[in-house]
């Protein structure tokens, strides 16, 4: 069994231009995995923990490289087939963040539906809409050190202190997140919110308002209720369990992470991730198709991972892909799945390259 610190020398020794300094996973039971400069072209590589055999991982992630002879070296030019074996990535560094005792990010820890449940004490106190945006700027500046615009003109008091909750426990694992302005406005589609790549958070009056505030508790429950029915049918002779937003995201606190995985992915590092989520969630149906750990019908393609791992709304695209499987990781913390760990990680790496990480 070899330590990170001979996959550092596999790597070095096949790339002699590597610097095995920055980027560097502790992967699971099988690998170590490891991020490449960008001198190297944003090269990735997998080390296995037993044998020491090195594969690559191409910046544009369309194909996961053979290993070669031990010793041989990286021909740039080489067109290598794609081998099935699959990377499984965990959290990309060892730094600790402030959890709740579900090892949830953020101390609000998601919080609940009501006022006050689990949230930070600076918003939980706030007496009027203008209160509560006076502590969440000085909040947001407490945490990012800048200024950041809040508004609830247009929200229910309790409403708008559990989506500024969300708002801040995204901001304290990604401080340097581009996130300009939380606001609430009219939303011409039926949305609870949308992210935009200005850094601006909007909250749909519809639903956040005081009047709106009744159904949205309800729509939101049932969009994640299918987790707790447990095996359910979709489509004929399916059995399968999931629901159309990740596990325990039926709150106003999870509408706010959700869209705070916008802002990483759009708003922060413009998606220039998605590669490499791509390629994870191939290596991972792949995985889970010979594992078959999933309850219920084996999984059939990508969709389905992505529909049993994460959740329905999770298929639409590339981008709720990445908002959701943010908002399951944020949320649930070590309970979350997998693949919504793999895809945060391919996030995180790109928000750590691209803004140099934690202050």
């Amino acid at each position: 069994m070899i330590t990170f610190e001979d996959a550092r020398q596999v790597v070095a020794a096949d790339w002699p231009d590597y610097d095995p300094a920055p980027w560097g996973f502790e992967g699971d039971e099988d690998w170590f995995v490891l991020l490449l400069p960008e001198t190297t072209g944003g090269r990735i590589a997998a080390v296995d923990k037993e044998s020491g055999e090195l594969n690559w991982i191409n910046e544009n992630a369309d194909e996961y490289t053979q290993e070669r002879p031990a010793g041989a070296p990286h021909d740039r030019n080489a067109e290598e087939e794609p081998t099935p074996q699959a990377v499984t990535w965990l959290r990309p560094d060892g730094r600790v963040y402030r959890r709740d005792d579900r090892g949830r990010f953020g101390s609000g820890g998601g919080g609940g539906a009501d006022e006050g449940a689990g949230m930070r004490p600076e918003l939980a106190g706030a007496t009027s809409l203008r209160a509560l945006e006076t502590a969440a700027v000085a909040e947001a500046k407490r945490i990012t050190g800048r200024d950041i615009t809040f508004s609830a003109a247009g929200s229910d008091l309790a409403t708008a202190k559990s989506h500024f909750e969300g708002v801040m426990q995204a901001l304290e694992r990604f401080p340097k997140a581009n996130l300009n302005r939380v606001v609430n406005a009219q939303i011409a589609r039926n949305a609870y919110a949308h992210a935009t790549s200005d850094g601006s958070v909007v909250f749909n009056t519809k639903f956040s308002s005081a009047a709106g505030r009744q159904k949205y508790l309800e729509s939101l429950a049932e969009d994640s209720d299918g987790w707790n029915k447990g095996l359910r049918i979709y489509g004929i002779n399916d059995l399968k369990m999931s629901s159309y937003h990740v596990r325990n995201a039926g709150t106003p606190e999870g509408v706010a992470l959700h869209e705070m995985g916008h802002i990483i992915d759009i708003a922060t590092t413009s998606s220039r991730s998605r590669p490499l989520r791509e390629h994870v969630l191939t290596l991972a149906t792949a995985r889970e198709q010979r594992k078959q750990t999933i309850p219920g019908a084996p999984i059939k393609d990508r969709g389905d991972m992505v529909l049993r791992s994460i959740s329905g709304y999770a298929m639409k695209d590339h981008h709720e892909l990445a908002a959701e499987a943010f908002a399951d990781v944020m949320i649930n913390g070590k309970t979350a799945s997998k693949l919504s760990h793999a895809i945060f990680n391919a996030l995180n790496a790109e928000y750590e390259i691209q803004t140099g990480g934690q202050p």
